[in-house]
């Protein structure tokens, strides 16, 4: 294959952008890509960003997506759009009507029917993708040279297979989570439903020409399982943006959380706050940049006049943040439920964080493939006890300086240069993908 080529590739499922982990990762992988090599289907909401990122957009309308039983209670339902996203005065054109349940009694009684729905494992099955003669005609229309999907349950893997029989078009399967085996764990079923996971995902892994795992520790274990090649690429960091940060002088000492508030970092926050109460230095600032927060959280933290919930900064921007921090918050979930979700995941934060050079508090169990990355190379200060007792007396010997964080600081920084560079990783992704068709 010729040098600096760059095939057409279809992302199904997600796009580049700063919607989620996900899509900033993808964005940042993308990030050399012509625009008009690039092509997104999915059903998140059309984002301006996309205009600058990829060339056409197909938005996944009823047509592609349908949950059988809760599609009877909606009040419409989309329909499938193409853009092409080269017209200036698009966005100003679009008028997107959300579905939407008739009634708040309806919207909670769903809530109940789905959690019991997801706990069985029946939601895995009623959720279900169609590649429509329309999606297929943009496909064909377009010829992409590969399609790249994440997947993430059963609905999205059949449609891979469904995509590929149809397209013939070459397949790339990139894993960010260990949704495979989590999944199914989490149901009354687990062993059923892991038998049905596992069959389907093998059936995908025959027909992909290529697979991709978001670290070393999911590509080792998956290659054993399923006995076929994965390679890992983590979320890349354009160094050069924190090459010349200067820390801002602080009155106070600044401990940094951004990111979603969810099931697998909500017990790390509360440990924390309550660790900040008992350790009860006026001096110690948390500031929380969350998507949304909880009510929970909201509770706790009124009235408490060293924590506040800050505005969510764009991505663009969050240098601004890293720059006014003293110490950056990482924490993942302790419980069955999230250790098996994010066991063999990186956090899409992690590569900023140590391009930052100001200090990680990793709060997670020991055995999850970030906490073994992070002693392994000595970026972070690894607390992977589940204590606020602990978590008070790391922060302060921190801040008294008992803890050394420089030499951290440095190793991070230095591991963000060599392994997650933006321009390394890119060059190396578009080998990867390319590689597919010297075979």
């Amino acid at each position: 294959m010729v040098d600096n080529y760059y095939p057409n590739v279809l992302i199904i499922g997600h796009y580049p952008g700063d919607f989620s982990g996900v899509s900033i990762t993808l964005n940042n992988l993308f990030s050399q890509w012509p625009p008009e090599k690039l092509y997104v289907a999915s059903s998140d909401p059309i984002n301006k960003m996309l205009s600058d990122r990829v060339s056409n957009y197909y938005h996944f309308g009823h047509k592609e997506v349908r949950i059988r039983f809760f599609s009877y209670f909606m009040k419409s339902k989309e329909a499938s759009q193409i853009y092409s996203l080269n017209d200036d005065k698009l966005f100003d054109k679009l008028k997107f009507e959300p579905i939407k349940p008739k009634s708040p009694s309806i919207k909670y009684s769903l809530s109940i029917i789905k959690k019991l729905l997801e706990k069985t494992g029946l939601l895995f099955i009623l959720r279900k993708y169609y590649v429509s003669e329309d999606l297929l005609n943009w496909i064909n229309n377009l010829k992409p040279d590969i399609i790249l999907t994440m997947l993430g349950d059963l609905a999205t893997m059949d449609f891979a297979i469904e995509i590929k029989k149809k397209s013939k078009i070459k397949l790339a399967v990139y894993i960010l989570d260990d949704w495979v085996h989590a999944n199914p764990a989490n149901t009354l079923l687990p062993k059923l439903w892991s038998f049905i996971f596992n069959r389907k995902f093998k059936q995908v892994l025959e027909i992909s020409n290529i697979n991709i795992a978001i670290c070393q520790k999911m590509a080792d274990e998956y290659r054993c399982i399923y006995r076929k090649e994965f390679i890992y690429f983590h979320n890349p960091v354009d160094i050069t943006l924190y090459k010349h940060q200067i820390k801002k002088d602080n009155n106070k000492f600044v401990i940094s959380y951004l990111g979603k508030i969810n099931r697998d970092t909500i017990e790390g926050l509360e440990d924390l706050v309550y660790a900040l109460e008992m350790l009860g230095n006026t001096n110690i600032m948390l500031y929380i940049y969350p998507g949304r927060v909880p009510n929970n959280i909201k509770k706790l933290v009124s009235n408490k006049k060293n924590i506040e919930i800050k505005q969510t900064v764009p991505h663009s921007n969050i240098q601004s943040i890293y720059s006014n921090s003293d110490l950056l918050f990482l924490p993942l979930g302790f419980s069955k439920r999230s250790r098996r979700y994010t066991r063999l995941s990186m956090p899409t934060k992690i590569s900023e964080y140590m391009a930052s050079s100001v200090p990680i508090l990793l709060y997670a169990p020991s055995e999850i493939a970030l906490s073994e990355y992070a002693i392994k190379n000595n970026f972070a200060i690894v607390v992977s006890e589940r204590s606020s007792l602990k978590l008070k007396s790391v922060i302060n010997d921190i801040y008294i300086g008992e803890i050394n964080t420089d030499l951290i600081t440095k190793n991070a920084y230095c591991l963000a240069e060599t392994d997650h560079n933006l321009e390394f990783v890119c060059e190396n992704f578009r080998k990867a993908l390319t590689s597919i068709f010297d075979v």
